[in-house]
């Protein structure tokens, strides 16, 4: 693995969340991964067996990694071994992501989410929507 000085003058990242991180610097190995359930539900009912990976095929099945389609525009200057950056912005960081300044071995990032919402009334059918007079 290469070995580099890296240098950032400025960085502003307004969020960081869910096993994402910021690494400024060599890294040997980062694995980033995420597992994440959410249930809503509109009534206070719990049967304890809420939260198993298990029971959902998306959390046991073999990960697919996407093809990288779009053109990266790099310009590199490998000047006495060190990486310079003046300044970084970023929005947000979010799901198993990386924002990395440095040297890299291996990296590896995994997000799954299942959502699940169980709303035990059913919608009111006979609530008629409100017209335009303009349409009538």
């Amino acid at each position: 693995m290469l070995k580099r000085l890296s240098k950032v003058d400025y960085i502003d990242v307004n969020t960081l969340t869910s096993a994402s991180q910021l690494q400024i610097g060599d890294a040997k190995e980062i694995e980033l991964q995420t597992n994440a359930l959410a249930m809503v539900r509109d009534a206070e009912i719990w049967t304890g067996n809420e939260g198993n990976f298990n029971k959902f095929p998306i959390f046991h099945r073999p990960t697919t990694w996407p093809a990288l389609y779009e053109p990266l525009v790099v310009r590199t200057n490998n000047v006495k071994g060190k990486i310079e950056v003046g300044k970084v912005d970023v929005l947000g960081v979010a799901n198993s992501s990386l924002i990395q300044i440095g040297s890299n071995n291996k990296m590896k990032s995994e997000t799954r989410l299942k959502h699940i919402r169980h709303l035990t009334i059913p919608p009111d059918k006979n609530v008629k929507k409100s017209t335009n007079q303009d349409e009538r």
